[in-house]
């Protein structure tokens, strides 16, 4: 899978533009589903809790689209 631009929407009502490889998103958005969030590390340093995730940019009509929220499926 290719790299893809995700939208991060962080604990208490941020957003993050992030971009992870397709395998990484989907356990991701699994554990999200799973546990309600996720501590994400990028190499930056930054790190940041997410609750959900949308896929932006060109990916999105390429990739199977996700978004995780609470009482809705991951969909690939």
């Amino acid at each position: 899978m290719k790299n893809i631009t995700v939208a991060a929407f962080t604990k208490g009502g941020g957003q993050e533009s992030i971009v992870l490889p397709g395998e990484l998103l989907i356990d991701l958005a699994d554990n999200i589903k799973k546990n309600g969030s996720e501590t994400v590390h990028l190499s930056s340093g930054k790190s940041f809790e997410v609750t959900g995730l949308l896929i932006t940019g060109k990916e999105f009509h390429k990739e199977g689209r996700i978004i995780v929220s609470e009482g809705l499926e991951v969909k690939q």
